[in-house]
């Protein structure tokens, strides 16, 4: 025996329920600018496929019986969800709903990356966005596994084979506040050759020891010294005194009455990284698509403006 499913129609369910709304078979009949008998025929095969008398025929129109009262009620709530999971699998098609899974080491307590995400999310507050804060090598191993769709890192941690330039940040040294070097509005990399230096374990720690030796060279005099701890307690550790750390701009969010940000200057020039955007090009998810739009819009062109920061 085949299902009754096989036998009908969404189009007669449609039109019982409007017949039921209009209660005359020839007013459905107009509202669907179709033939009354066409309506009618329709109906009289719904009635045959699920083996009731959905409607009482009368002279002046038509009601639904009891046991078609409980059809349609049935069939309403039916077609209401089926247009809901419709609904649902457009907005996932064009990215309006959906999820976005973020990579980043970088602080969101403030600045780019978090105003970036507020954004994203006030233009699609169905889409549920989640986050991984991981080391760079991390990161890369969760992006080529499609854990991730779309890595924050700075120029030097490319991953992925699309990249998009975003905004730059400056590299600030936190000293304690009685240290000779704050009373300096900037300071000059040479400053810091003999400073104990401390840094995170982890990123951005290697990219900032790196970035120091690059700018220093090989200063006899200097110690760098990393630590297996979080920004707050690295910022605890110069608050004590235990040495100079290298932060980035987000960092200053974390505000301590006993520390002091310098910027670092080098040949005039403020110390800035550049962060960017890395994702696979293979990654389907739609909603990937409007994040980067977004960043195209906020951080390449506005109009014809070009503003690269």
């Amino acid at each position: 025996m085949r299902p009754i499913l096989n036998y009908i129609q969404l189009v007669q369910l449609r039109q019982a329920l409007i017949i039921a709304e209009e209660g005359s078979f020839i007013r459905a009949a107009k509202r669907l600018n179709t033939h009354y008998s066409q309506v009618s025929r329709k109906i009289r095969a719904l009635e045959e496929s699920v083996g009731i008398s959905i409607f009482t025929r009368r002279g002046n129109g038509v009601t639904p019986t009891p046991e078609g009262a409980d059809f349609l009620h049935g069939v309403r709530r039916v077609i209401t969800d089926l247009e809901s999971v419709l609904s649902l699998a457009n907005t996932a098609r064009t990215g309006t709903s959906g999820r976005l899974s973020i990579g980043f080491y970088i602080s969101m307590l403030d600045g780019e990356l978090c105003d970036i995400v507020k954004q994203f999310i006030g233009l699609y507050p169905e889409i549920s966005v989640q986050f991984l804060e991981a080391p760079r090598s991390d990161l890369a191993v969760a992006l080529n596994n499609n854990a991730i769709d779309v890595k924050i890192s700075t120029s030097q941690a490319g991953v992925g084979d699309s990249c998009l330039p975003l905004w730059r940040e400056r590299v600030l040294a936190a000293l304690p506040i009685h240290h000779p070097l704050a009373t300096k509005s900037t300071i000059s990399w040479e400053d810091l050759a003999t400073e104990k230096i401390i840094l995170r374990r982890h990123e951005p720690g290697n990219e900032l020891r790196d970035l120091l030796r690059s700018s220093v060279g090989e200063a006899p005099e200097m110690q760098i010294v990393h630590h297996d701890v979080g920004r707050d307690s690295l910022l605890g550790l110069v608050r004590k005194g235990d040495g100079v750390a290298l932060v980035y701009e987000t960092d200053t969010g974390i505000v301590h009455s006993e520390i002091a940000y310098r910027e670092i200057q080098a040949n005039g020039h403020m110390a800035r990284v550049h962060h960017l955007a890395h994702w696979r090009s293979d990654n389907t998810n739609p909603v990937l698509k409007r994040f980067i739009h977004l960043l195209h819009e906020r951080y390449i062109f506005v109009g014809h403006k070009k503003i690269l920061r």
